[in-house]
């Protein structure tokens, strides 16, 4: 896209930009707190695959992928 053209934030082809972005962004963010192994499910998830004891903020995962999303942009 160039300076001279504008992004229809309405339109159905720039939501469908956006839920996939989302989606991603939360799949990632699961993956980061839960998986220990075979993140792009490459195979079959295993449950050593899974952490026992997962770390994380406490924070629910759209508040942190959105919170990621408004300070990287």
């Amino acid at each position: 896209m160039n300076d001279m053209e504008k992004e229809d934030y309405s339109s159905p082809e720039y939501f469908d930009k956006l839920t996939a972005y989302w989606r991603a962004a939360n799949y990632v963010s699961v993956g980061q707190l839960y998986l220990r192994d075979n993140p792009l499910l490459k195979r079959p998830l295993k449950s050593s695959d899974v952490k026992v004891n997962p770390l994380g903020t406490g924070a629910p995962l759209p508040a942190r992928t959105s919170s990621t999303r408004t300070s990287t942009a």
